[in-house]
């Protein structure tokens, strides 16, 4: 559990949103050099995700939970793909 000063949800909220624009944008640009990174956005948006509230950010949680998954199965794929041996 992380623990979080009292009153500062809105703020990480905002800044979680900030981290995942910023490594959204730059996805391209890392791809393009073949870099095999963490993914930032699924990261921030584990984090973001259960500070949303579920009724009024639905559309956000949807968004954020889809380009996690496709960042992550597109690592997957690459890595399979780097490491996959020849016939036997």
């Amino acid at each position: 559990m992380v623990h979080r000063p009292v009153g500062q949800k809105q703020r990480a909220i905002d800044e979680y949103r900030n981290v995942i624009k910023v490594a959204w944008e730059g996805r391209e640009a890392l791809e393009e050099r073949g870099a095999r990174l963490h993914s930032v956005t699924a990261e921030a948006a584990g984090y973001l995700i259960p500070l949303l509230d579920k009724n009024n950010d639905s559309e956000e949680i949807m968004r954020s939970r889809s380009a996690s998954s496709k960042w992550k199965r597109s690592q997957d794929r690459s890595l399979r793909s780097q490491y996959r041996c020849g016939p036997v």
